[in-house]
């Protein structure tokens, strides 16, 4: 006896799709139009590859001195060589 197309048994199993497969599908149709540019104007790309990076390591030392503020009531900076500053707020001059 032969069976219907549209037995359950032929069909795939059914995936539930994810944000992160949503946000990966995203992130790959952009990729391309980006490569194509990034092949068609080198020396820009590689600009904005750098001021990317730059942009990167700013946000996680602003992040790392507002954590520092934040626990320790503080400000630590690290300046280049083996220099580091640190200013924090006496015990007794800080509101209860």
């Amino acid at each position: 006896m032969p069976r219907s197309p549209r037995d359950s048994h032929d069909r795939p199993p059914y995936r539930r799709i994810s944000w992160r497969d949503v946000l990966a599908a995203y992130v790959l149709a952009a990729a391309i139009p980006l490569a194509l540019w990034a092949a068609s104007a080198p020396l820009a790309a590689g600009a904005g590859l750098a001021v990317s990076g730059v942009g990167v390591l700013g946000a996680r030392r602003a992040r790392r001195l507002a954590r520092c503020v934040r626990d320790c009531r503080g400000l630590e900076l690290d300046l280049p060589g083996t220099v580091s500053v640190t200013v924090t707020w006496r015990q007794d001059c800080c509101p209860a």
